[in-house]
């Protein structure tokens, strides 16, 4: 048997696999994780421990969607050997994913394009459970949407996610392929003008707010002003009264936020 063919045997057997189909990979991608919002005092970003089967994203707030998926991992660190010929050690299992492949399908359909992003991570035979975060969205993804997407429609995404690389010994391999189910509107968000400025990074891991739960939003909002008391006079009418509540900022027009504290810059921590 020719040495690329009795590798290719070989490699089945040891990956445990009934045939080489992506979809029936020992590399597979999982349950999806949302992502937190998180201060900007924090160094920190978690997921959700949930499962999330859909997702929401405001293109008039972002055009990035970012979430974590489970990747099992079942290599198996076993030699391989042929007769007398050792083919694969333990360590020629391991599986290095080079390219991250992004296709979509939409409704309506609006024809966005299949992309490949150069990606590198390991996964090694002895790790069982791999936890790997994806933007979902790419650069092109996120420009045709908001040249489609406006305040009167929206666009229903599948976005379509695989690794793909090589096995240490060069075979070429690939997870399977998954798809996740994107509702993207526009909320008519204009940005944040110089008396509002800056966008609050209210939105996962310290990314500004559109996706899922979060709205984008800016920092500094209108000062409310005071509320005026009239002094009611014994006889019915009034005389002038003053402030329910003295201004202390000097009666600015703009004051940050105080929901967003944590997400703006100069109050977070």
């Amino acid at each position: 048997m020719p040495t690329h063919l009795k590798l290719m045997a070989a490699a089945c057997s040891a990956l445990m696999l009934g045939s080489c189909v992506p979809n029936e990979s020992p590399i597979r991608i999982m349950a999806a994780h949302g992502l937190k919002p998180s201060a900007l005092s924090s160094s920190t970003c978690e997921a959700e421990q949930a499962n999330q089967y859909r997702g929401s994203m405001d293109i008039s707030g972002t055009g990035a969607y970012r979430v974590e998926f489970d990747i099992v991992n079942e290599l198996q660190p076993l030699s391989t050997s042929v007769g007398q010929e050792q083919l694969a050690g333990p360590d020629r299992n391991t599986f290095y994913a080079q390219r991250l492949i992004r296709s979509y399908t939409t409704s309506p359909s609006i024809g966005l394009e299949r992309e490949e992003l150069a990606i590198h991570i390991p996964f090694q035979p002895s790790e069982s459970a791999h936890h790997t975060r994806i933007d979902l969205i790419s650069a092109k993804a996120e420009s045709r949407l908001a040249s489609v997407v406006n305040t009167t429609n929206f666009v229903e995404v599948i976005a379509r996610v695989q690794l793909a690389g090589v096995l240490a010994h060069g075979q070429p391999f690939t997870s399977n392929e998954i798809g996740y189910p994107i509702l993207v509107y526009s909320s008519g968000f204009q940005g944040c003008s110089p008396e509002t400025a800056p966008r609050a990074r209210n939105g996962p891991c310290g990314n500004v707010g559109g996706q899922d739960d979060t709205s984008p939003r800016c920092c500094m909002i209108p000062n409310p002003k005071p509320e005026w008391i009239a002094i009611t006079l014994q006889d019915g009418g009034t005389a002038d009264g003053g402030f329910k509540d003295a201004r202390p900022d000097g009666g600015v027009p703009f004051i940050q936020d105080p929901a967003l504290a944590e997400f703006c810059p100069g109050t977070a921590g």
